[in-house]
């Protein structure tokens, strides 16, 4: 029998009594419901090939080819946030214990109802400018200086509070603390803001920490969470599998839902 039982107080869920390489349809719409509600949700002792890893994730969306050798980040951040349409979703399996590192959650929507309401009021009428030179995010791999001013650099802006396009529910959208700023508003002001705006983002209340096991699947909502890898030991085991699903939503603000 399927059942769910909670990873934390206030997101995640563990699920139990399905077998991914055989999923079944009613299972399928009730794994994508229970996501919905949870954003991150857990699968233990899944013995998976990668054809079995790679057809279930599809089942999510078209899979971005190459996102699966992208170096774990280290930083909280929210994949892709300066694309015009975000990656929607994250997918990791560990076939075998990989080393003593594991991955931390945030979840945006518990950090926006955590805040006072005149915060979250003046955050429903902001955007923010998220980064994409290669030169900041990749400053290392593309043996480039990284450029640490971000108004200096372009990339897309997104409403910082948006609506979960599918379930409607309202969440903050964040992408990497270094990578952006609040649009048009004085740096000292974004900076100000920022800071207050993180503190809520990945306060203890609303973070998750999971510890892998052999066999675990995670699936996050990549427009509804942060997440950042432990650092890997020297000479890790294999790294779990990584599958990202395309984005296929433009973020918008609930001001901007309501004037449509």
């Amino acid at each position: 029998m399927v059942r769910h039982t909670p990873l934390c107080t206030s997101f995640g869920a563990e699920i139990h009594g399905i077998d991914l390489p055989r999923i079944t349809a009613p299972q399928f719409h009730l794994v994508y419901a229970l996501w919905k509600r949870h954003h991150v949700v857990l699968f233990r002792g899944q013995r998976l090939a990668d054809g079995e890893f790679d057809r279930f994730a599809a089942r999510f969306g078209e899979i971005e080819a190459g996102a699966a050798a992208a170096h774990p980040d280290t930083e909280w951040h929210a994949a892709g946030a300066h694309l015009d349409r975000p990656p929607f979703a994250q997918l990791m399996h560990a076939p075998e214990q990989p080393g003593r590192a594991g991955l931390w959650f945030a979840s945006l929507s518990a950090a926006l109802r955590s805040m006072p309401a005149d915060l979250a009021s003046r955050l429903r009428r902001l955007a923010m400018r998220h980064a994409g030179s290669l030169a900041m995010a990749e400053p290392i791999a593309f043996g480039r200086v990284a450029n640490d001013d971000p108004v200096q650099v372009t990339g897309s802006v997104h409403p910082v509070v948006v609506v979960q396009p599918e379930s409607g529910e309202q969440t903050l959208y964040l992408g990497s603390r270094r990578h952006s700023w609040f649009a048009g508003l004085a740096p000292d002001e974004s900076e100000r803001l920022l800071n207050i705006v993180w503190s809520y983002a990945t306060a203890p209340a609303v973070t998750l920490h999971h510890a892998w096991q052999p066999g675990d699947v995670l699936l996050w909502n990549n427009l509804t969470t942060l997440h950042r890898h432990d650092p890997s030991p020297p000479k890790a085991a294999r790294r779990p599998r990584h599958a990202q699903v395309a984005g296929r939503y433009v973020l918008t603000s609930p001001i901007q839902q309501e004037a449509a």
